[in-house]
């Protein structure tokens, strides 16, 4: 039997019964990243632009919900008035 810490992201994957442990074992296995960048920022559009320009790199995105919760009301506002 492999060590636990010798296993690949796929094979952790398999045997983790948390349905967000595995979708993250999963995303840094098929972006073969297992960085995470922390957003910490008070306008939805530079939050926006990071996530961009890291997105395509890191397997997390992390954000403080205190200074994100301005952030996602513009964006719902935004995207429901955009829709009608």
């Amino acid at each position: 039997m492999v060590a636990p810490q010798y296993r690949t992201y796929a094979d952790r994957a398999l045997r983790q019964s948390n349905p967000a442990a595995r979708l993250l074992l999963e995303t840094i296995e098929r972006k073969k990243s297992n960085l995470a960048v922390s957003v910490d920022v008070t306008k939805s559009s530079d939050f926006l632009n990071i996530i961009d320009a890291v997105g395509p790199y890191v397997c997390l995105i992390k954000a403080i919900p205190l200074l994100f919760a301005r952030c996602i009301c513009i964006l719902i506002v935004s995207v429901t008035q955009d829709t009608y």
